[in-house]
């Protein structure tokens, strides 16, 4: 839209279930490495927290219908899980305490969902030191049971460097920019404004994002080296499917038994084709934009699953891996001279497809760390997890564009014409006036 094309339902579907699918697949060799060898570091709280609301409603009948080796695979989950399962009991207490809290919050307004304080505003007129000294920086909670309920289970260290970072964006960087920044009498790239009209987040949005996604880019291939040992004995079982012998005897645990890794590659293979033989994603026999979405997508997939682990999907920094992706993608185009415009929709559509590829590989993870502690079959987890993303896919971008144009009027009105903007087939730019959509076609809006 920024670029003046159209939202075509090809486009968003194609992104979309590209994307899902892409991140799934590229989740399943990394299982075995993440989710069983790297059991008791890496938490994945909302799996955790799924794991024991399962195993609390579990009836005794469920459980002595198993067989002996599912049991002994249950036991043995549990076991490595979190200890004494609570009960259903405390399960519903804890449930109805938190919707209480949120009805009260939300519902009733009864306090603010987010409070914050930021220095060098309100009545204090900036003569206290905090003001004075730490002009642009804030302060600031929200508390809700969710969010208590994840800090619970990551444990005081992730938490406490979680904080870390809020300090050194908040109260360091921030304020660091505000100060020396404010003197500027030009807008610096790629601000919109002038330092000196920024609120705190606006200089988050425009600069410290991108100190955060370069961050989470170098984090990510640091890490993804430190663990390219276990990824790769994980990786290593998963390809017994090329190197085993034909009727090769023992066959894995049904607990351990995931997706064939010939289907895992072969549709990765196919996804990768799909997208380069498809105009409308600008990316039509692009090798150079294929080998970018497997490299971006298969380090922000393993980046994706390891931060879930540690701090859980709901604080999981998508927008940082999505911004590297593009900021990389854009590096390398400028390097081979591709800077002409249509180019700016093949950076565009990587970064879509990275950006859900990661998110999905992320909440995957979760899936199967539930999967884990209740005793599970991988297999069967993953077929469904892949129907499931491509149905919701399939459905939700339609609905989208229906809500989008349910609200869109057109209203025909002769108007001079930018000659300098390029043309679309219809459409040349889109602007956005209170509740009506600006479209240039031709020489009327």
């Amino acid at each position: 839209m920024i670029l003046g094309f159209d939202l075509e339902l090809t486009r968003v579907m194609l992104v979309a279930c590209l994307g899902g699918l892409l991140g799934i697949l590229m989740m399943i060799p990394l299982r075995r490495a993440l989710i069983v060898q790297q059991h008791g570091h890496l938490k994945y709280p909302e799996g955790t927290a799924c794991a024991e609301v399962l195993k609390a409603g579990a009836s005794g009948e469920s459980k002595a219908h198993a067989s002996p080796s599912a049991q002994a695979e249950m036991r043995h989950a549990l076991a490595a899980g979190l200890g004494k399962n609570p009960g259903a009991k405390t399960i519903f207490v804890g449930f109805a305490i938190g919707l209480l809290y949120k009805t009260l919050n939300v519902a009733f307004k009864g306090w603010k969902e987010v409070s914050q304080k930021v220095f060098g505003t309100g009545a204090t007129g900036g003569d206290t030191f905090l003001d004075r000294y730490f002009k642009a920086g804030s302060i600031s909670a929200e508390i809700s049971p969710e969010l208590l309920g994840v800090g619970y289970i990551i444990g005081p260290s992730i938490a406490a460097i979680m904080c870390a970072g809020g300090v050194l964006s908040y109260l360091i960087l921030i304020p660091m920019i505000k100060y020396f920044g404010s003197s500027l009498t030009t807008i610096l790239p790629p601000g919109k404004k002038l330092i000196s009209q920024m609120s705190p987040s606006d200089i988050r949005s425009d600069y410290v994002l991108y100190i955060g996604a370069g961050a989470v880019a170098a984090a990510g291939i640091v890490s993804l080296l430190r663990a390219l040992p276990t990824i790769w004995h994980g990786l290593k079982e998963g390809l017994r499917d090329f190197t085993d012998a034909k009727g090769s005897a023992a066959k894995p645990l049904r607990t351990d038994h995931d997706l064939s890794m010939k289907f895992v590659l072969g549709g990765i293979f196919l996804i990768i084709g799909v997208v380069v033989s498809s105009p409308s994603l600008h990316l039509f026999l692009n090798p150079l934009g294929a080998l970018m979405i497997i490299v971006c997508g298969f380090l922000f997939v393993t980046v994706s699953s390891r931060l879930t682990g540690e701090i859980g999907s709901t604080s999981n920094p998508i927008s940082g891996m999505t911004v590297a992706t593009l900021l990389l993608t854009c590096l390398v185009f400028l390097v081979v001279g591709w800077t002409q415009p249509s180019y700016y929709v093949t950076a565009l559509s990587i970064g879509g497809i990275v950006c859900i590829a990661s998110s999905n590989g992320g909440t995957t993870s979760q899936d199967l760390k539930t999967g884990y502690l209740v005793g599970a079959t991988p297999r069967l987890q993953q077929i469904a997890i892949l129907i499931g993303a491509l149905a919701s896919a399939l459905v939700i971008g339609p609905i989208l564009l229906q809500l989008n144009a349910a609200t869109t009027d057109y209203i025909p009105t002769q108007v001079p014409l930018n000659r300098d903007v390029p043309r679309h087939t219809a459409i040349n730019a889109r602007a956005r006036q209170g509740n009506v959509d600006l479209i240039f076609i031709g020489d009327s809006i």
